[in-house]
């Protein structure tokens, strides 16, 4: 079921968006007030100017120092990986947080997108620099960021399907977190890629639920929820 945890850590903008993904993932609602905290902080970390693009939230110095993972677990190799998807996630969580709070945006979050929207105009053609970063873009368009959503999330899957391997994988995009954007698209190229990778989440499935390392809970409960549907 997810456990339940504060929202907002200001030592670490990784353990925030993981807390905001949890409560998304989990369908737990926050209170409006929880919702509201983490708003405000990521204003703040907005407002530094040194994010990704300058317009992007940024990372702790915590982040930087300990090695920032995702949610599902995969650690960021590197420093400008750990920027750009750290901001992408956080821009995706004060996407959800404003549908949870029924509040209005901000500022902050109109310039993030403004910003990063110029950068995918000129940039983007269904993959964004590394394969972390392209994913963290596909999450922040779901939950209705930037423009062009469909069309750019269908270039998404364009790429996502040029890079199959014989693994039932996608080369060097990182398996859980690309599963974990599929779980939340219902377009028949999404589900196209979700089911080629079926028999890999089904040999993972045997050995997450078997273990207790570090984020085995979450992988274990999205193998479930992907292995589950129709």
């Amino acid at each position: 079921m997810g456990e339940r945890r504060a929202l907002l850590n200001e030592t670490s903008l990784a353990e925030t968006v993981a807390a905001v993904e949890d409560a998304h993932f989990f369908n737990r609602k926050p209170t409006p007030t929880s919702a509201q905290a983490v708003m405000r902080w990521l204003d703040t970390r907005q407002a530094i100017g040194k994010g990704y693009q300058r317009a992007l939230c940024t990372p702790t110095d915590a982040d930087k120092k300990d090695g920032a993972r995702v949610f599902t677990g995969e650690r960021l190799g590197t420093g400008a990986q750990t920027l750009h998807v750290l901001g992408e996630e956080a821009y995706r969580s004060y996407l959800l947080l404003s549908k949870w709070t029924d509040s209005s945006l901000t500022l902050t979050v109109e310039t993030m997108g403004a910003a990063m929207g110029e950068r995918l105009d000129q940039h983007y053609n269904g993959r964004y620099c590394c394969g972390p970063c392209s994913v963290s873009v596909w999450r922040a368009l779901i939950a209705g960021g930037y423009s062009k959503n469909e069309e750019r999330l269908e270039l998404a899957m364009k790429y996502l399907h040029s890079k199959r391997d014989a693994s039932g994988r996608w080369g060097n995009l990182p398996f859980f977190y690309t599963v974990l954007t599929l779980s939340e698209m219902e377009t028949p190229t999404a589900k196209d890629e979700l089911h080629y990778c079926l028999p890999t989440c089904d040999q993972l499935l045997k050995r997450y639920s078997t273990i207790t390392e570090p984020y085995a809970s979450r992988r274990t409960a999205l193998l479930e929820r992907v292995l589950s549907r129709d």
